[in-house]
């Protein structure tokens, strides 16, 4: 072995067991196979000061030997160039020298040329985990009819969710106050003993009513209810006690006791009322206090009832003979009934006719309310003889002698026509024979 070979030698050895001693470069010279991306390279080794050039053929430039198991030799005897990309491609294929190309469904993050993110239509507000495949970020769910993610709101009634737990109130609404995820309906103006249940529409509390149809926001404690401690307390009409039985059986209504100064007293336990904190009877609307008592409430009518009696609140009721007045404006006045009427007259009482000046009553008709006139009566006096037959009232009316006094003049106009006539045919057949006898 000669000299230079011993040097090469052993520089070699001290390369490959001391490491940056020995040092390898390759330049690419000419194309072997375009094909299979194969190249001849001049494989220069440095050794020291030294350096030794060979030829070899490996994968071209921007290409790589996809052979990377088995042994050394396997390796090197077996060259197979695919595309080198650097940085690697992510969800995606190196396709030339450091070109990627994305998978299906997936495309380029934006601003990179190596790494593909997976496609979905619509991730708005949530990240795209896979192909078409959203993830939700926190206070979003993913609506399966829209395909997207939509913020989360509870209770978000009446509104639209704009963001999670945040809702935009629809026209007529309003936020709570308590949360920005219920919406409220507006009334104005405010509703008054009721609560607003829909863009100004109020709906009473229990035992209020509108009673003013020009303020329908305003609810007031009704008939057969009284206000106590801001709460409306109202009657059944089991528990309305009648006017009637109030005034004609108070004894069956209210218990007498005895007070220790030994006068009595009757004990009604407000009747047609309620009790206050205080155990005051307070009257329910419609009703007043009865005289002499502090717990016994009665129908009030705001105009005094003739011929009646207030048997409800604002409601009289007749007594008995007695009917309410046909005219409309009269709800408190009741007239007297006269069953046979009474003619050129008047009801002054039940069955009781009053004649109007220039009649009178038939005195003798019991039973009988007719009044006639004085002027139309022929009086045939009584005397203590009379025989049977005589000495009897008789009565022309005026409807008979309106047709009496029709008849005869009938008669008479009769009479001269059927006279004229036959003057006429006379004179007719007169001047027909003296024609006749010239």
């Amino acid at each position: 072995m000669n000299k230079f070979a011993l040097i090469l030698l052993s520089y070699f050895l001290s390369g490959y067991f001391c490491e940056g001693y020995l040092n390898k470069t390759y330049r690419q010279t000419r194309v072997k196979d375009a094909e299979l991306h194969i190249c001849f390279f001049d494989e220069i080794m440095h050794i020291g000061n030294s350096r030794m050039a060979t030829v070899v053929q490996k994968c071209c430039n921007g290409f790589e030997n996809s052979v990377v198991n088995g042994t050394l030799a396997d390796i090197q005897s077996k060259i197979v160039c695919i595309p080198n990309c650097n940085p690697r491609c992510f969800n995606g294929k190196c396709t030339s020298p450091n070109v990627c190309t994305c998978n299906a469904d997936y495309d380029f993050k934006t601003n990179s040329t190596h790494i593909c993110e997976p496609i979905c239509k619509n991730c708005t507000n949530g990240e795209c985990i896979a192909p078409e495949k959203c993830e939700s970020h926190s206070g979003y769910i993913f609506n399966s009819k829209t395909e997207t993610c939509v913020p989360e709101c509870f209770g978000c009634e009446n509104g639209r969710c704009v963001e999670p737990n945040k809702c935009e109130c629809n026209d007529g609404y309003q936020d709570s106050n308590e949360t920005t995820s219920l919406c409220q309906p507006i009334c104005m103006p405010s509703c008054k003993n009721a609560k607003c249940i829909e863009p100004n529409t109020c709906e009473c509390d229990q035992g209020y009513k509108v009673l003013d149809h020009e303020k329908p926001n305003e609810c007031q404690c009704g008939a057969y209810c009284a206000e106590i401690d801001e709460i409306c307390h109202c009657l059944n009409e089991e528990q309305r006690i009648d006017g009637f039985l109030i005034e004609n059986d108070v004894s069956s209504l209210c218990t007498e006791t005895i007070l220790p100064n030994g006068t009595s007293t009757k004990v009604c336990s407000c009747l047609n009322g309620f009790y206050s904190a205080n155990k005051t009877c307070v009257c329910a609307k419609g009703y007043k206090m009865r005289n002499g008592f502090d717990d016994l409430c009665e129908p009030q009518c705001e105009t005094e009832c003739v011929n009646s009696i207030c048997a409800e609140p604002s409601k009289c009721q007749c007594s008995s003979g007695y009917e309410l007045s046909q005219n409309k404006n009269e709800t408190n006045i009741c007239q007297p009934i006269c069953e046979s009427g009474c003619s050129n007259g008047a009801c002054i009482a039940p069955h009781t006719c009053q004649c109007d000046e220039g009649f009178e009553n038939e005195e003798h008709l019991i039973g009988n309310f007719t009044c006639v006139s004085k002027s139309l009566r022929i009086e045939k006096k009584k005397t203590p003889d009379t025989q049977p037959g005589e000495g009897h009232w008789y009565i022309i009316s005026l409807p008979l002698c309106s047709f009496l006094a029709g008849l005869f003049l009938g008669i008479i106009v009769t009479l001269i026509f059927v006279a004229t006539l036959y003057c006429v045919t006379l004179c007719v057949i007169k001047e027909r024979l003296d024609i006749a006898n010239i």
